[in-house]
């Protein structure tokens, strides 16, 4: 199997990876639909490679993020139209973070079952949730009781140090229009300047050093439990990503093995 899936794997990494094949083939794979989640640290990539598999595969993307700004945008009371239990579900949603900023775990999760029923059987990626242990427990508990359960838990794994080095340190922005460069990569015709405006460029303030470390910090105290919980259910999937191209090839040699096809026109 080392062999097979390009850049290197542990020994450990792939015997892990071996037992969730030989589960997925196991099962009836008629109308198989991909039911996943996606881990990964601040800056890892997982977006990035996120979109390429939603894209290639047929899969919704469901951000949690995207769909809290969709849902309180189409019940903004403009509308002439209502869905009752939608609105009602806005409201939810207001009072929560009136009360203190943060969604509730149970009015996430209810956001998410409208989805996934509205889904039927397609394929989808959830992104942005869960984030807690107690999230990813109750999110598999009700999949399981409504005949959709996960079939794999993909982590975008990278060092948090390469986050840092190559891909935030030298990351600049134009302020006004958020054009996007890299000192080494994707630099400015003139250091230091926009292309288009020859305005100056910045370092937005979510990408410094402090905030960076603070980000991986929250994830490793919150979120990477969750790798333990679905390692224990024989669900996750590790992808070495040195780069995004890279983690991505893994990433589909992976889900070829385990009876995913990409769509045709991709």
């Amino acid at each position: 199997i080392n062999a097979e899936y390009g850049p290197p794997h542990t020994r450990t990494q792939m015997s892990r990876f071996a037992s969730v094949v030989r589960r997925q083939l196991s099962t009836n794979t008629a109308n198989k639909s991909l039911r996943m989640v996606l881990l990964g640290l601040p800056g890892s990539g997982k977006g990035t490679q996120g979109a390429w598999l939603a894209r290639d595969y047929g899969a919704v993307k469901l951000s949690s993020g995207d769909l809290l700004r969709e849902l309180l945008a189409r019940n903004d009371g403009t509308s002439d139209t209502v869905d009752v239990e939608e609105s009602k579900l806005a409201d939810l949603v207001r009072s929560d973070m009136a009360d203190g900023g943060l969604v509730k775990d149970a009015t996430m999760l209810t956001l998410l079952e409208h989805q996934v029923d509205a889904l039927k059987d397609s394929s989808w990626l959830l992104d942005g949730f869960p984030r807690t242990l107690a999230q990813a427990e109750a999110l598999n508990d009700w999949l399981i009781q409504a005949g959709r359960p996960l079939n794999g838990a993909l982590h975008i794994d990278v060092d948090p140090e390469l986050i840092w080095n190559e891909r935030i340190k030298d990351r600049r922005v134009h302020a006004a229009n958020g054009r996007v460069y890299h000192l080494q990569f994707n630099p400015p015709k003139t250091d230091g300047v926009d292309d288009v405006t020859g305005e100056p460029l910045v370092v937005r303030e979510d990408d410094q050093e402090d905030v960076v470390r603070a980000r991986f910090e929250a994830y490793n105290t919150l979120t990477a439990p969750l790798l333990d919980f679905y390692r224990s259910k024989q669900l996750l999937i590790d992808i070495p990503s040195p780069t995004s191209k890279e983690g991505y090839a893994t990433m589909q040699q992976i889900l070829n093995k385990m009876g995913f096809q990409k769509e045709l026109n991709n």
